[in-house]
């Protein structure tokens, strides 16, 4: 993970060096047929940039973990490091190192490894922004990170991800983020989130849609508790945020089971889904859920608390 910082490697032009390296060893900095290609970002180090138009919920990265270690031990992160292939073991030691005293391996690790995954080489050039354009997620029962586009994305645009995820993304203000951001990978976030022209209105979007999140499950009046879920999915895109959108819908649809209202529930299941398709990919577990949920909303397996609570209407309750 690169954001801010240059790589690793002890040179004025690291990213040229670093992708002459790659070429020269044949490691696969630039795949054939990716729609991005890594390149220098600036003072950023390498970064992903398009390679084409990409639309919301396309695919631009599939790749399979170089390591993943459950323990995080400095003997298993080294087991890890030493079954891999001598081509794959080199791309990983061109990995940037922001924990040196942590060693070689374990420095490399707890730098570039993803939440699930563990390391993922080109995935790992991708730098970071509070108000990303793409996101990553891990699809465990393929073994794949995935990375795909949050919003259009024009060619030759740079392509970010959040190295925070959710709550700590959408419900921090940006001194807590790039406290946060510099603990772990020594740089000090400054994207359009945290400038100094933007972080006061930023800031302010955001914690209020942290508290709206952390009032939700206490809010008795299930129209008191919809509106907030539209002022909060409405507060994300005013801030350039457009992930986790699901997670506010999926409760408003259940909400709207309880109460009987099957017309509103399968809206807010749709926008649930929706969101999940393009963000996780149809065939994730996250999307195949929701689908499910969208199918047979009226189903207690999928909402236990079905028609438990007096009939009403929320028709009138959407996203604008």
């Amino acid at each position: 993970m690169n954001s801010n910082l240059s790589e690793s490697i002890p040179d004025d032009d690291t990213a040229d060096l670093a992708t002459l390296l790659s070429e020269t060893l044949d490691l696969g900095i630039n795949e054939p047929g990716a729609v991005y290609e890594i390149r220098s970002s600036g003072d950023k180090g390498l970064g992903a940039f398009a390679l084409k138009p990409l639309r919301r919920g396309e695919r631009i990265l599939v790749e399979t973990p170089l390591v993943s270690v459950d323990d995080l031990l400095p003997k298993n992160v080294f087991m890890g490091f030493q079954q891999l292939s001598p081509r794959d073991l080199s791309r990983c030691l061109l990995l940037r190192n922001v924990h040196p005293k942590d060693g070689i391996f374990l420095g490399i690790y707890n730098t570039n490894a993803f939440p699930q995954s563990g390391v993922v080489f080109n995935a790992s050039r991708f730098n970071h922004s509070c108000s990303p354009n793409a996101r990553y997620t891990y699809h465990e029962p393929l073994k794949q990170e995935r990375i795909s586009a949050l919003t259009d994305i024009a060619e030759g645009e740079e392509i970010f991800v959040s190295y925070l995820q959710s709550r700590n993304v959408y419900g921090s203000p940006h001194a807590i983020r790039r406290q946060t951001l510099l603990s772990k990978y020594r740089f000090c976030c400054e994207c359009v989130a945290c400038d100094d022209l933007n972080y006061q209105q930023s800031d302010q979007r955001r914690q209020e849609i942290g508290k709206i999140w952390d009032t939700l499950p206490r809010l008795t009046d299930g129209r008191t508790a919809l509106i907030s879920v539209v002022k909060a999915i409405t507060l994300m895109r005013e801030d350039g945020y457009l992930g986790d959108a699901d997670d506010f819908a999926t409760d408003a649809a259940a909400l709207c089971a309880g109460h009987s209202d099957w017309e509103s529930c399968e809206y807010w299941a749709r926008v649930a889904y929706e969101n999940r398709a393009a963000e996780f990919g149809d065939d994730h577990p996250h999307a195949q859920r929701s689908r499910e949920i969208l199918a047979q909303p009226r189903d207690r397996t999928n909402h236990p608390q079905a028609g438990m609570f007096p009939r009403r209407n929320f028709r009138d309750i959407r996203l604008p």
